[in-house]
């Protein structure tokens, strides 16, 4: 049998073209496949932007890491009143994110054999004193890692509200000398950002190095994070974004204080692409590129629990906080921690081992004191995103409960003012109304009395208080100088309506007694 040639080579080039669109075929097929497996960077940018819209964020950085590479980075919003965008370089302070570098420069040094984590911190720091001589000498360097020192969370707030922000880490050490513990070393957990700032002194004294210069020259430099820093001064240089802090609901332009002597607790800088830098390092086993700052090792014993947060298994790392798989919602175990400064900035940095992914969300307003949780549902609608879920329902939102709250204190503002502004009429019908004096002691306790025992008695009341005026100014300031505000007024109307019902009650008891007859007249009448 012949087979003609023309045939044969046209049979072949339908052959080899029907080869081609198969091959092309299970090409796009494996590609759409893949592609639908990977996350939608877009739907989550679209999500963020939304929240943000929501919630009124100003501005917000957003770094997502696999195994080791980058993944995605973004910017949200603006840096500042001017409208300066968010970028991935933008530096926001971290917040307690911080304390997780503090635990790798402990770490690195007890890899050099400078520091033994069960070593007392008198060793290396001879001179550390608390209220207790005693307890004092029983304190470790673990200790404060796992914050199971003893050392109240209340020794921070003292600082922050009484301090300045230019104490230095010494300062504030040695100022612990007053400081009782409130519970036995070693047993329990309390988050007390003190702690890692004795740690910090540590790593500044057994370094030679201050802490600052410590951190940017062994973990900063070596991850290539060129827009993070340990001075405030020098991140401004560098566009460091301006802090937002909430008034009554709305995001407001606000310098606080930057606290020096809590730098390795809480007051690091960095931009969402170094932290994608040092998320990468964390996942990797202290690996980031061809450098490493810490062996496998090391960083499995920075992410092991140290102090037990929950019956289920949660606890305290070093610089971490460990959830296991049956609380963490994906799959598998989750490693994260937050950070938080004095209201204007927050930051959220998660790792989930299992599947590999790392987040770090950084933003220029501290969370919401009236609806938690803001930047918190904003990460974990992104960790469901990247798990081919959707995001969570996030309830009652802050955009919702501020109208509601300020609703409220609207009312009563009018109802204040309004009471103030009738004083005059009140004063006319006062001496003519049935009962008056009931009446004029259910005004004057709320008038009176209540604003006079909250005016003195949150005075009276310390910074260690759970409620005082300096407390509440700290952390709430918009509702706290409302406070001061409306029971000011009460307080003057109260005044104002006592001296005149005194008055009125005075003249009108005069004027009685004026007005009796005498006996005598009386009887003269006759």
């Amino acid at each position: 049998m012949k087979i003609h040639p023309s045939r044969t080579v046209f049979v072949s080039v339908v052959a080899f073209l029907f080869a081609l669109l198969a091959l092309a075929s299970t090409t796009l097929s494996v590609a759409a496949t893949t592609k639908s497996n990977e996350p939608d960077f877009a739907k989550i940018d679209a999500f963020v932007t939304a929240e943000m819209q929501t919630t009124h964020i100003p501005g917000l950085a957003l770094g997502i890491v696999h195994g080791n590479q980058i993944m995605h980075l973004q910017g949200f919003g603006v840096a500042d009143p001017t409208g300066r965008a968010i970028t991935q370089q933008t530096p926001f302070i971290v917040g307690s994110v911080s304390k997780s570098f503090t635990a790798l420069a402990i770490m690195q040094l007890v890899e050099a054999g400078k520091i033994e984590l069960d070593a007392p911190v008198q060793r290396y720091l001879p001179w550390f004193r608390l209220a207790d001589p005693a307890a004092s000498t029983r304190i470790t360097v673990r200790h404060l890692l796992y914050q199971t020192s003893g050392i109240p969370a209340s020794a921070d707030l003292k600082e922050f509200i009484n301090g300045t922000g230019n104490e230095t880490l010494e300062q504030l050490v040695r100022g612990l000398n007053a400081v009782a513990l409130d519970r036995p070393v070693g047993t329990t957990h309390e988050y007390a950002n003190t702690n890692y700032s004795v740690l910090g002194l540590i790593v500044q004294t057994v370094s030679g190095e201050s802490y600052g210069t410590y951190i940017q020259q062994h973990i900063f430099t070596p991850l290539q994070m060129q827009h993070s820093f340990a001075s405030q001064q020098e991140a401004k240089q560098d566009g460091l974004a301006q802090g937002y802090r909430w008034w009554f609901g709305i995001p407001t332009p606000t310098d606080l204080p930057y606290y020096r002597a809590f730098l390795p607790a809480g007051f690091l800088i960095s931009s969402a692409e170094d932290m994608s830098h040092y998320l990468i390092m964390q996942m990797n086993g202290g690996r980031y590129g061809s450098t490493t700052i810490l062996s496998p090792k090391g960083i499995a014993t920075m992410h092991t629990t140290g102090a037990v947060l929950d019956a289920a298994g949660g606890g305290y790392a070093m610089g971490w906080v460990y959830v296991p798989p049956q609380e963490s919602g994906v799959g598998g175990p989750l490693l994260y921690h937050n950070g938080e400064t004095t209201g204007n900035f927050h930051s959220e940095m998660f790792i989930l081992p299992t599947a590999q992914w790392g987040i770090i969300l950084l933003t220029n307003v501290g969370d919401s004191k009236v609806g938690k949780g803001i930047q918190d549902h904003i990460v974990g609608g992104v960790i469901n995103l990247l798990m081919g879920h959707e995001p969570p329902d996030a309830g009652l939102r802050a955009s919702t409960l501020y109208p509601i709250v300020d609703g409220i204190l609207v009312l009563i503002s009018v109802l204040v003012l309004w009471s103030a502004l009738r004083l005059p009429r009140w004063s006319k019908k006062f001496g003519q109304r049935r009962h008056r004096l009931v009446r004029l002691g259910f005004r004057l306790t709320w008038e009176l009395i209540l604003p006079l025992a909250l005016l003195i008695g949150l005075s009276i009341a310390g910074s260690g208080s759970n409620v005082s005026w300096s407390l509440l100014l700290f952390n709430v300031p918009d509702l706290g100088w409302w406070l001061i505000v409306t029971l000011s007024i009460l307080l003057i109307t109260g005044i104002i309506r006592a001296v005149l019902s005194f008055r009125i009650l005075r003249r009108k008891h005069a004027g009685t007694r004026i007005q009796a007859p005498s006996p005598s007249a009386s009887l003269s009448l006759k």
